[in-house]
């Protein structure tokens, strides 16, 4: 899947080894997912129609791509999801990375 220019940086710099795949997971957090592709898909649909944008454009749009593409790409099989809360997205993901941490149980 084509992913947005912020996800694929944090995946170039990202560095998981497979003796460590099953420790990792990722807890991602955004209050709002796509721009870039909303800020595409918009004028093409004004203009020339819902079926110019893409068949993957509302896939790309979504909040949660971002968390399911690293753990696919790295090979993750720890929790994954995505926090959606807007301007508390931040405090929340350092809360859930902390009580997952806490209640982590080696595979």
């Amino acid at each position: 899947m084509q992913s947005s220019p912020g996800i694929t940086y944090w995946l170039a710099n990202l560095t998981i080894g497979e003796e460590t795949a099953d420790d990792a997971g990722v807890i991602f957090g955004t209050s709002l997912g796509g721009l870039l592709t909303i800020d595409w898909a918009y004028p093409v649909v004004q203009e020339q129609g819902r079926r110019r944008a893409g068949r993957l454009t509302s896939a790309m749009m979504l909040p949660n791509t971002a968390a399911a593409e690293i753990p696919i790409s790295f090979g993750l099989r720890r929790p994954n999801y995505c926090i959606i809360s807007a301007c508390a997205t931040g405090s929340n993901v350092i809360g859930e990375k902390r009580r997952t941490a806490e209640s982590f149980r080696p595979v």
